[in-house]
C-alpha cells in the first residue's frame, strides 16, 4: 500500500471539549478523518455529557478523559492564575497519555489507557505546551491547529484589522504573563506543521510570535458537516414571530450586548413589525466558569433596563435545536457580534441554511460573508448595525432568496466537510512526509554529544597548554 493511502492512527489533543466554536471546529475535524477511514481517538481533560457536541456523547467519536480531577481549572477566585493551571493540566494529560503508551498493562493511574496503540500523527490545538512532549517522548509528528494566539486572549492586547498587535497591559501583567507567552511561542513552533482557522488569524500569529514569521501558518479554514442543516426540524423553541437570532458562548469579549441594544432600536426604525418580533440569544454556558456567570446576569439587566420582553436566553442548545433555529421560515437572520473574531464557525452555519448574516467587519467573518451578497459587515456601533438591522427585516422576498442562495452556494464550495477532511489529511501526510521522527532526533543527539565531546576535548587542550 502505497503511503498516500495508509489509514492513519490520528489523536486529537483538546483541552476543554465543552460547547463553542473550538470545540465544534476539533469535532467536525474529527468526523471527517473518521469518514476519510482513518482511526481517530480524542483526549481532554475535561468532559462534561450535559455539555458537549452530541458526537462526543453518541459514540460516534472516541473520547478519554485524562487528569481532569487531579487538577483544578484555577486558583482562587481572587487569584486565579488560570494560564498556570490550563499549562499544567495539559502536561497532566500528555504525561499519562505518553505513559499510555509507552508501559504494558495492567493499566493504573499511571498508564489509565494501557495498552494503548501507537498514534501515527496527533492534531493538537489551543494549548501547544505539549507538543514537544509528544515529539520527544511519544515520538510522534505534531499538526498544531492554531485557533489564536493564547497570549493575545488575555487582557491587555489590541489588535488592528490588519492583524498586528500591541500590549497595553501594566508591568504586572506584563512579568506574570511573560513566561508562558514565551513557552507558547517556543512550543508552537516545535509542531511539524502549523495550520491556522484564517487569513486573519495568520496574520495575527506572525505578528505575535516574531520568531516564527519566516513560518506563516497555512490556512485550513473550519468547516461544518452540511447534512446537519439541511432541513428544518420543528422543536418547541420553533415560533411563528419574526426572529432574530444570535448564537455565541456567553463570554464579555462576543460583545452579545451590541446585539440587544441593536434589537431595541429596532423599536423607533421598523415599529410596525418591532412589537412581533424577538431576539434568541444561545450559547454555551458552564456555570463553574465566572465569566459565563457574569456575562450572563449582565444580558439579563440589559433587558431589564431597555424594558425589552421579548428577549429569550437559551443555554448550552443542541444540535437539533441550532438547526430548528436556522432552518426556522420566522428567522430573519443571525447577529455575529464578536470583533476580531478569529473565525467564526457559526455565520458558516447560518449560510449553510440559507440565512443572513449582520457582523462585525473585522476578522474571520470578512472571509466568509460577502457584504451585501450574503449578509452585511458593519462597525461595531449601535446606530450602524440598527440600520442594517431593518434592512435585513424588510427584505424583498426576492432579494432574500438572492441572498439565501448565494450564502449556501459558497458555503458548500469553500466550507463543507469533505474539504475539512481532506486538507487536514494532507497536513497530516506533510507531518509524517518529513521523516521518522525518533531517527532525526536520534541524528541529534548523537551530533550534541559529538560536539561537547570536541569541546571538552578542546578545553582539556587549552588547559594542558597553559600549565
Amino acid at each position: 500500500m502505497k503511503a498516500s493511502e495508509k489509514k492513519l492512527r490520528i489523536g486529537f489533543i483538546h483541552p476543554d471539549l465543552g460547547i463553542g466554536g473550538a470545540e465544534r471546529l476539533v469535532v467536525d475535524a474529527a468526523v471527517s478523518l473518521q469518514k476519510r477511514g482513518h482511526n481517530v481517538t480524542i483526549f481532554t481533560s475535561r468532559h462534561d455529557p450535559k455539555r458537549c457536541f452530541e458526537e462526543t456523547r453518541d459514540g460516534t467519536l472516541r473520547v478519554h478523559v485524562l487528569g481532569g480531577r487531579m487538577l483544578p481549572m484555577r486558583l482562587h477566585p481572587r487569584l486565579p492564575m488560570t494560564i498556570v493551571f490550563s499549562i499544567l493540566r495539559s502536561l497532566l494529560l500528555t504525561l499519562l497519555l505518553c505513559l499510555s503508551l509507552l508501559m504494558p498493562e495492567p493499566a493504573t493511574f499511571l498508564n489509565p489507557l494501557s495498552p494503548l496503540e501507537p498514534f501515527d500523527v496527533f492534531i493538537v490545538d489551543q494549548q501547544s505546551v505539549c507538543v514537544p512532549v509528544l515529539r520527544l517522548v511519544a515520538g510522534t509528528r505534531v499538526v498544531f491547529y492554531c485557533h489564536f494566539p493564547d497570549k493575545l486572549l488575555s487582557a491587555g492586547w489590541s489588535i488592528a484589522a490588519d492583524g498586528t498587535v500591541k500590549q497595553k497591559a501594566d508591568l504586572v501583567r506584563k512579568l506574570y504573563r511573560w513566561p508562558a507567552d514565551k513557552l507558547e511561542e517556543w512550543t508552537t513552533g516545535q509542531s511539524d506543521v502549523i495550520l491556522a482557522n484564517s487569513q486573519f488569524t495568520s496574520r495575527v500569529y506572525a505578528s505575535a510570535f516574531p520568531s516564527l514569521r519566516k513560518r506563516p501558518p497555512k490556512v485550513v479554514y473550519p468547516c461544518i458537516d452540511l447534512s446537519n442543516y439541511d432541513k428544518a426540524r420543528k422543536t418547541s423553541l420553533t415560533d411563528s414571530r419574526p426572529t432574530l437570532l444570535s448564537l455565541n458562548r456567553f463570554e464579555a469579549k462576543k460583545n452579545v450586548e451590541l446585539a440587544i441594544r441593536s434589537f431595541h432600536a429596532l423599536k423607533t426604525l421598523v415599529p410596525e413589525k418591532f412589537a412581533e418580533m424577538r431576539l434568541v440569544i444561545g450559547g454555551g454556558y458552564d456555570d463553574a466558569v465566572p465569566d459565563n456567570v457574569t456575562t450572563l446576569a449582565h444580558l439579563r439587566a440589559e433587558c431589564r433596563e431597555l424594558e425589552l420582553d421579548q428577549v429569550e436566553f437559551l443555554l448550552n442548545f443542541t444540535a437539533t435545536e441550532r438547526s430548528a433555529l436556522l432552518n426556522n421560515p420566522n428567522t430573519l437572520c443571525l447577529l455575529y457580534t464578536p470583533t476580531n473574531e478569529h473565525f467564526g464557525i457559526v455565520p458558516i452555519e447560518a449560510g449553510a441554511c440559507g440565512l443572513p448574516v449582520l457582523a462585525v467587519n473585522s476578522g474571520g467573518p470578512t472571509e466568509t460573508i460577502l457584504d451585501g451578497k450574503t449578509g452585511f459587515l458593519r462597525e461595531p456601533k449601535t446606530d450602524a448595525w440598527a440600520e442594517a438591522l431593518a434592512n435585513l427585516v424588510t427584505l424583498s422576498p426576492t432579494r432574500r432568496k438572492e441572498m439565501s442562495k448565494t450564502a449556501k452556494e459558497r458555503v458548500t464550495s469553500l466550507f463543507s466537510l469533505d474539504t475539512l477532511g481532506r486538507h487536514l489529511e494532507e497536513s497530516c501526510r506533510e507531518a509524517l512526509g518529513k521523516g521518522v521522527l525518533s531517527d532525526q532526533l536520534g541524528d541529534k543527539l548523537i551530533w550534541s554529544g559529538v560536539c561537547l565531546i570536541g569541546m571538552s576535548l578542546v578545553a582539556i587542550a587549552i588547559t594542558v597548554a597553559l600549565t
